[in-house]
C-alpha cells in the first residue's frame, strides 16, 4: 500500500520459495502452505511520549498439509539473519540461526515463527549463523 507517496509492506504473504503470492496463488485449491512477514519496522502509531513504535519483525510459517515442506526465509538484504522463537513440531527445541535464503524444514501441520535479528554483535560473529542449507 501507498503511504505519504512511499510503497509501505507492513505485512507480506509468501509462498514457500520465500516470493509474495500472487492472486492467482491465492485461489490454487491445493494452497495448504504459506508464510506471512510481519515488518515491526511499517508500524505507524506513535508512543504517548509521541515516538514512533518500533517492534520485532517476525515470519510466521504455517504448514497445514500432511507432508513437510521446505521454506524458503525471505531476503530484502543478503545480511539479513533469523532465529527461531518457537516451531509447534518441536517447542522444546533450541532457538536456531538461520541466514536469509536458506531453507526451513517445516513439518507436517505445524507452524514456526522466526524473528529477524539485526544486532551488529551478531552480524560480527558470523560464524554461530549456520552454513546455508536445509535446517
Amino acid at each position: 500500500r501507498r503511504i505519504r507517496g512511499a510503497e509501505v509492506q507492513d505485512i507480506a504473504w509468501l509462498d514457500a520459495s520465500g516470493r509474495e503470492m500472487t492472486d492467482h496463488m491465492w485461489n490454487a485449491q491445493e494452497v495448504r502452505r504459506l508464510g506471512v512477514r510481519l515488518n515491526g519496522d511499517a508500524i505507524y502509531e506513535l508512543n504517548e511520549r509521541g515516538e514512533p513504535i518500533v517492534g520485532d519483525t517476525l515470519i510466521l510459517l504455517l504448514n497445514a498439509d500432511k507432508d513437510p515442506v521446505s521454506f524458503v526465509l525471505p531476503s530484502r538484504t543478503p545480511e539479513e539473519r533469523w532465529e527461531t522463537l518457537i516451531d509447534t513440531a518441536d517447542p522444546w527445541l533450541l532457538s536456531r540461526r538461520l541466514r536469509a535464503g536458506d531453507r526451513y524444514q517445516l513439518q507436517a501441520r505445524s507452524m514456526v515463527v522466526l524473528r529477524l535479528n539485526c544486532r551488529k554483535e551478531d552480524l560480527r560473529r558470523s560464524a554461530d549463523w549456520g552454513p546455508m542449507g536445509v535446517y
